[in-house]
């Protein structure tokens, strides 16, 4: 059943990753991104291995790196792009949409 899962306070610095249930929160440019938490090339949790620069996500596992506007791989080894998940605030508090 989809929906909305509460992810905790909204206010955080930009460069936060946070890791809810198998999803990466991640700040950067004063917007949320989530994603699944796993780089698509060798399964690393971004929330662990992730760097952000800029729009940049980077894997330091394997040194993978993916635009968080869309998810694309810029850098590989990764080919396939990351799985999003709709993010929204809502009163302070940052939610992501539960695709189960």
């Amino acid at each position: 059943m989809s929906g909305w899962v509460s992810a905790g306070a909204a206010d955080a610095p930009d460069g936060e990753i946070r890791e809810v249930a198998g999803v990466a929160l991640i700040r950067a440019g004063g917007r949320w991104f989530a994603y699944e938490d796993e780089c698509t090339h060798a399964e690393c949790p971004l929330s662990a291995d992730g760097e952000v620069d800029g729009t940049t996500l980077i894997c330091n596992c394997h040194g993978s790196e993916f635009d968080l506007e869309t998810g694309a791989v810029l850098l590989g080894p990764a080919d396939e792009p990351l799985r999003a998940r709709r993010v929204r605030v809502e009163n302070g508090v940052l939610e992501y949409e539960n695709g189960a």
